[in-house]
């Protein structure tokens, strides 16, 4: 697995065998990050069950401005670290090893918020559906969630003020895209905001 574009392109990504693991696709990354470009430039970037990061890395190397990467299993939050060396994209980065559902907890507690937040947890588990809620105070007003799923897992058309805005199958995979909107449904935001208004297929 490598890089696709941008700064780090080309640059090979270390993966974790076994452990369930199951990589975002070339083809996958290639198609959502045809989607998110417009937004990425300086955008933060939440990366949700992280595995490798390849996800998130391909998020800065293509201008996001800082990425956060959670991961609870210490195997791959080595892999995840050692390819962000690797990519020289540590310092733009910081890596959490924690539950995902404790990670977002304390982000809404300190306040923080990101542009785009991504998600690919293992398929099969309802894990997209218990994962949203708690992303509503995250995810800034006017930005996005885009929730990677198995075509035959079912995820709500909305979570909270995430409204579903695109669904993208690429083969037995689905990108189900997610904005955040204020209270009554007017998005705001400088970077995803714009965005989510061009995603309507």
């Amino acid at each position: 697995m490598r890089v696709i574009a941008g700064t780090a392109r080309g640059i090979r990504l270390r993966t974790v065998r076994g452990l369930g693991a199951r990589p975002t696709s070339d083809r996958v990354r290639e198609t959502l990050f045809a989607i998110l470009q417009p937004v990425l430039p300086d955008a933060t970037f939440l990366d949700l069950y992280a595995g490798s990061g390849a996800v998130g890395i391909e998020a800065l190397s293509r201008g996001a401005r800082q990425a956060l990467f959670v991961e609870r299993h210490p195997g791959q939050v080595r892999v995840l670290v050692a390819n962000l060396g690797a990519t020289g994209l540590r310092e733009r980065a910081e890596v959490w090893r924690r539950e995902v559902s404790d990670a977002l907890a304390d982000l809404a507690r300190q306040g923080r918020h990101f542009d785009v937040a991504f998600l690919d947890p293992p398929y099969g588990r309802d894990l997209v559906p218990a994962t949203l809620p708690a992303l509503v105070p995250v995810v800034e007003p006017g930005g996005l969630a885009v929730a990677e799923h198995h075509r035959r897992d079912r995820v709500p058309e909305a979570a909270g003020s995430l409204r579903r805005v695109r669904e993208t199958t690429v083969g037995e995979t689905v990108l189900s895209f997610y904005r955040r909107e204020e209270q009554g449904g007017r998005p705001d935001g400088a970077h995803a905001g714009n965005a989510g208004e061009g995603l309507a297929e």
